[in-house]
């Protein structure tokens, strides 16, 4: 309490540059989040990015075979059901399969999601989100 204090009696004699300043160097040593409202985060089947400006790509990563992006700005259509999301793009369509999609389309609609991929081993839950396959067909 009494810190408080006496930072607010040292903040009513510092000069008004001087609080300008104070609040300059808080700011630089105590930056804020890009979106206050989530941070970046890895769920277990996908991760998202917490910035205000949509990411350029998504990265599939299929096990046991190669990784692809994906420019969002090919992304024509994004379908849901909850067991499965088709991503139709300009060249190609993804599909994802699972359950209990619905966060991972919200995420997706928002271009937020930095990468997809489906579970490696056995599904322990009956309930939750799961990815169980990702399968990237080319159309062209």
């Amino acid at each position: 309490m009494e810190s408080i204090l006496s930072k607010h009696q040292s903040q009513r004699t510092m000069s008004f540059l001087e609080r300008i300043e104070q609040k300059i160097q808080d700011k630089q040593n105590n930056p804020a989040p890009a979106n206050d409202n989530d941070r970046a985060v890895d769920y277990e089947f996908f991760g998202i990015e917490a910035i205000r400006n949509p990411l350029p790509c998504i990265v599939f990563r299929i096990p046991d075979s190669d990784w692809v992006s994906l420019p969002y700005s090919l992304i024509v259509r994004i379908h849901y059901n909850p067991s499965r999301i088709i991503i139709k793009t300009t060249d190609s369509i993804i599909t994802i399969t699972g359950r209990d999609l619905q966060k991972l389309f919200d995420y997706l609609a928002v271009y937020r999601v930095r990468y997809i991929q489906p579970n490696i081993g056995i599904d322990i839950s009956d309930e939750g989100l799961f990815v169980s396959e990702v399968i990237i067909d080319d159309i062209c």
